[in-house]
């Protein structure tokens, strides 16, 4: 038997040794962790291969990952992420609810996801549903922008016939669909009606005519 012969017969005992000591438990000898480079190495020498892209790794805490192996799949965003980043929103700092409301009225607030070209409608009705006033409130940022934009509206209107009302800010919808509408009330009481402007004029019309009567006998 020539030399070559038996060092290929050895290596192959060796190979089955290593092999079969693996399938008991036994860690590989010193000398074959010695020898491991790759992750064919390692995987040869009886080691488990984990994970995507594959890897093995050494009781002496080395890990080879296979050459060529796809790349992990990216991770997708969760619907919670996609929420918090992107989900319209919006915060009303005036009027608050049931304040006391005059003419002109000013709105602000801030809002993500409510404009389109940089406005969203604002209406005023009284408290049988009656139109009191129309607007826009107006961007006064980035009306794109991924965070809250500050806005205001203002709208004139002349004293309604009811004592309260409400202040609906509408999110704008371009496409019409019913699951991108949304709409924000906010309660609100009027500080002048009109019929108590009209009572208030009559009676200040007569408190005038009776203090005139005196100087009229004199």
């Amino acid at each position: 038997m020539n030399k070559k012969a038996l060092v290929a017969i050895i290596a192959v005992f060796a190979a089955f040794g290593g092999l079969l000591l693996w399938g008991l438990g036994i860690t590989p000898s010193e000398h074959i962790l010695a020898n491991i480079s790759s992750f064919e190495d390692c995987v040869s020498a009886g080691l488990d291969s984990t994970g995507t892209p594959p890897s093995c790794a050494t009781p002496d805490g080395r890990t080879f990952a296979k050459l060529g192996a796809p790349p992990a799949p990216p991770q997708e965003a969760t619907s919670t992420d996609i929420a918090t980043d992107t989900a319209p929103t919006i915060a009303v700092d005036a009027p608050q609810p049931d304040d006391a409301v005059v003419s002109p009225l000013r709105v602000s607030g801030k809002a993500r996801g409510w404009y389109f070209e940089a406005t969203f409608p604002v209406r005023l009705l009284d408290s049988k549903g009656r139109t009191v006033a129309v607007g826009a409130a107006v961007a006064s940022g980035d009306w794109t922008s991924r965070t809250e934009v500050p806005f205001t509206a203002r709208l004139t209107f002349s004293a309604p016939s009811t004592e309260t009302g409400t202040l609906v800010l509408e999110r704008s919808n371009s496409s019409g669909l019913p699951d991108q509408s949304a709409e924000v009330s906010i309660p609100v009481r009027f500080s002048t009606v009109a019929g108590e402007a009209t009572s208030t004029a009559t009676t200040s019309s007569g408190e005038g005519a009776a203090t005139g009567s005196p100087a009229e006998t004199r």
